[in-house]
This record gives structure tokens, sequence and C-alpha cells, in this order.
């Protein structure tokens, strides 16, 4: 698992061993390499988080500390769908790779950002909001949609056979 220094924004990228004898078990795997990822970006609720929705309370902030003063609790162990109040993220997988992006809103003026944006391809619906995007740039608009990269680096992983 690795971040290209180049992209200003957080996010994870995993690369994927796309030979069929790689795993016997590749959903299986696909699926514990996606649940990593989503557990070292935090974008699963913490344990405070889960609690407090169960109690009817609200939850911490998105990304916040626990009362103890560390980060969000390990998610729980993999389920076939992520826990109710993980946050928004954009998720583009090949079969050479996987790359998760945290996203703090879905569209920066004009221009509505999907997964498509961090694969290159952002679209528009107007002349204005073409004007826009030439205007600040198209990394600007991405980097607006996903927020800051922390300073902490991701963990690094060798290379993951699924």
């Amino acid at each position: 698992m690795f971040e290209v220094p180049e992209l200003p924004f957080q996010h994870r990228i995993v690369l994927l061993d796309p030979s069929p004898a790689a795993t016997d078990k590749p959903g299986r795997r696909l699926h514990a390499l996606y649940d990593l990822m989503m557990q070292e970006l935090r974008l699963y609720p913490s344990a405070t988080d889960l609690h407090a929705k169960q109690n009817g309370r609200s939850p911490l902030p998105a990304g916040a500390l626990q009362p103890n003063g560390t980060g969000p609790a390990a998610a729980p162990s993999p389920s076939p769908s992520p826990p109710v109040g993980t946050r928004s993220y954009n998720l583009l997988l090949t079969s050479r790779w996987m790359l998760i992006v945290p996203r703090c809103k879905s569209d920066y003026g004009p221009i509505n950002v999907n997964g498509l944006g961090f694969a290159g391809t952002l679209l528009v619906k107007s002349p204005e909001a073409l004007a826009f995007l030439r205007e600040v740039g198209p990394l600007q608009v991405l980097c607006q949609v996903a927020g800051e990269r922390p300073l902490a680096p991701p963990t690094p992983l060798p290379h993951a056979h699924v």
C-alpha cells in the first residue's frame, strides 16, 4: 500500500497481481485489502462513533480523536458492507490496482467530482463550468474535493496477490 508523492491529497493505492494463480480466493483477499485501506485512511467510523450511534447520541465528527486522545479505533472485521457512518470516498478498481480517495465534499464550484475525476476525467455541464475548471485547474478541483493530505505516511505493504 502506498501513496503517490506527487498527488497532494490523501489516498491509498495497492497493486494487485492479475495472474490467475495469485490466490485461490481472490474475492476474499481483495476485500481484506479494501478493509485495510479503509482502516489506514480512517474512513470507517471509530468504536466511539458506533457506540454513540447505538445509544442515540451524536457521534464525533469523522476523523475526530477519541476522548483518550488516540485516533479512531480499528474497523470491525470484514463485513459484506461498510459500517453505518463510514466517511465518503471514491474507489477505483482495475485488474492491476485499487485506489481509494477520501472525500470531504462532492463538488468544488460548479464541478461535481466522482471516481472518474480521480481517474483523470472531470465532466462539466456548461461553458461556465469549463471556464472555472480551466481557471483553477483540475488538480485544484481534486484537492478541494479530497481535502489535504495528512502528515503520516501510509503503512508499506508488499505487492498484493489478488
